[in-house]
């Protein structure tokens, strides 16, 4: 048999196939080492991405079971500002309207953002409201000369106003209006109530008394709707109004004191001048402040504190599922009935 160069060439090429074959046998993992690989990186992909699902839902169910806490923090402040018709006669004190620019600049000078005001008269407001430009009161004239002298101040950086309203009390053989206001933080959006009241002074016994047991009852009606809220003034009543109101409301005073199963003990050196507040609230920084401006003003303290109150939001997601379970309750109420 002659060997030509065509016949030699095929059996160059099925000796070569022969070895080839033999090769892969001998060494098969240097065949699949590529496929392996490719798997192993598929593999690792895959679980990086099941540890990060997981522990992305891990994380929204962290949040979704605790809810944020938000807190506020203002000043707040009572002070009785001593009415123009008791300086009308030459003496010791200024006529009203001038007392009243050294309040408000002593108010300013403080960083006061909540307030409640008694004995103002229309004069001594004029001069408040001309004076305190970054602040609204409440009432001011809306009811008229009787609601005058008690007046809800506050910061309009720092608070806007969302309701306000009013009940009657005996004050010195009359009714006049107690004012409250609800007010919403910008910032946070948290809500809360403001009480200023007045008491009769004097013998007056049981003014004081029907007086207080409507602003009891006015706390109440307020603290229903689960909304701190604040109460401020000149009770003209040290330990007896302290034990009345605390006794009968969840309020604390910011000067310490406590009613525990009917007992009461009253703060160390009370005053008639309060502040009040329930809901989770603490007071911290309270003094009776004699300083800069209030002894040329009044002739009682600027009674302060500093307020922390801390509430819990709920997160997005519970706000957004209450919602579609309220709005599911009232479609098959509706389509019931």
């Amino acid at each position: 048999m002659q060997l030509t160069r065509p016949l030699l060439s095929g059996l160059a090429g099925i000796l070569l196939a022969a070895v080839t074959a033999a090769l892969l046998v001998l060494v098969p993992g240097q065949a699949t080492a590529g496929t392996h690989h490719a798997r192993h990186h598929v593999a690792r992909t895959h679980h990086r991405h099941h540890v990060h699902r997981a522990h992305r839902h891990h994380h929204r169910r962290h949040h979704r079971r605790h809810p944020r806490r938000v807190t506020t923090t203002f000043t707040i402040a009572t002070f009785n500002i001593l009415g123009s018709q008791h300086t009308v006669r030459p003496g010791g004190w200024g006529p009203g309207s001038v007392r009243a620019r050294v309040t408000a600049k002593a108010l300013e000078r403080r960083g006061i953002d909540v307030m409640g005001l008694q004995e103002v008269q229309e004069d001594q407001l004029r001069v408040l409201e001309h004076h305190m430009h970054g602040y609204r009161f409440w009432p001011g004239t809306r009811l008229g000369y009787p609601g005058v002298p008690l007046q809800i101040g506050w910061s309009t950086w720092k608070f806007r106003r969302l309701h306000a309203g009013w009940i009657r009390t005996p004050f010195d053989h009359q009714h006049r209006p107690v004012p409250w206001v609800k007010l919403r933080d910008l910032r946070n959006h948290r809500t809360l109530y403001v009480v200023d009241l007045h008491n009769s002074a004097g013998p007056q016994e049981r003014s004081r008394d029907a007086a207080t047991g409507k602003e009891v009852r006015l706390i109440r009606a307020l603290r229903s709707h689960h909304r701190p809220v604040f109460a401020l003034g000149d009770a003209n009543e040290k330990r007896e109004f302290f034990c009345k109101v605390v006794g009968k409301t969840d309020l604390r005073a910011a000067n310490g004191g406590s009613v525990r199963h009917g007992r009461c003990r009253a703060p160390r050196h009370p005053r008639i001048d309060w502040i009040l507040g329930s809901g989770p609230v603490r007071f911290t920084h309270y003094r009776h402040d004699k300083g800069f401006g209030v002894r040329r003003a009044s002739d009682h303290d600027l009674v302060r504190a500093r307020v922390v109150m801390e509430t819990v939001r709920p997160r997005r997601h519970a706000r957004h599922q209450h919602r579609h379970q309220h709005r599911h309750q009232h479609r098959h109420h509706h389509r019931r009935h």
